[in-house]
């Protein structure tokens, strides 16, 4: 019979498209996020543990380690509107666009983070030695990315 496990957290820190719902073209996150990769930025109105920061020219999310589905799923949501009703604030036709690749206009990927893949490095499983990161500046096309992470507790 295989082990079972009981106590486990998850976490997650995924990452969004800003779009403007007028025109349909992506907008980038930098100058409108707050926070960055390591820094997040924190409100006084989020609860413990969540974050903002920006990743190449997406909004990432921060959410505390949670034990179960319905406490992921709520801290998700949580997130997605709190960024929705952020990016409005500055601009009423601002949305977020939860999407795994869009091609994004030259005029959004100016800065040298919109210029940035990966910023931790990256191993091949099968080789176990670190891949040669990728060069943004070739393409117009940028990805969105979700890490979770799960850690056991106790046995």
């Amino acid at each position: 019979m295989a082990a079972q496990i009981h106590k486990f957290t998850i976490g997650a820190d995924p990452e969004m498209f800003i779009i403007n719902e007028k025109t349909g073209k992506v907008v980038s996150s930098i100058g409108i996020i707050p926070g960055e990769k390591g820094n997040p930025y924190v409100a006084d109105d989020m609860p413990k543990g969540f974050g903002i920061e920006i990743d190449n020219i997406l909004a990432e999310f921060n959410i505390p380690p949670v034990t179960n589905c319905e406490g992921f799923i709520n801290a998700l949501n949580y997130m997605k509107d709190y960024i929705r009703a952020f990016v409005k604030k500055i601009n009423p036709d601002y949305n977020i666009k939860c999407m795994a690749y869009e091609t994004v206009d030259e005029d959004q990927l100016q800065s040298p983070e919109a210029n940035q893949f990966f910023c931790d490095p990256d191993y091949n499983a099968y080789t176990e030695s670190q891949n040669e990161k990728p060069v943004a500046s070739i393409t117009n096309g940028r990805s969105a990315g979700s890490k979770s992470g799960a850690r056991v507790l106790g046995n």
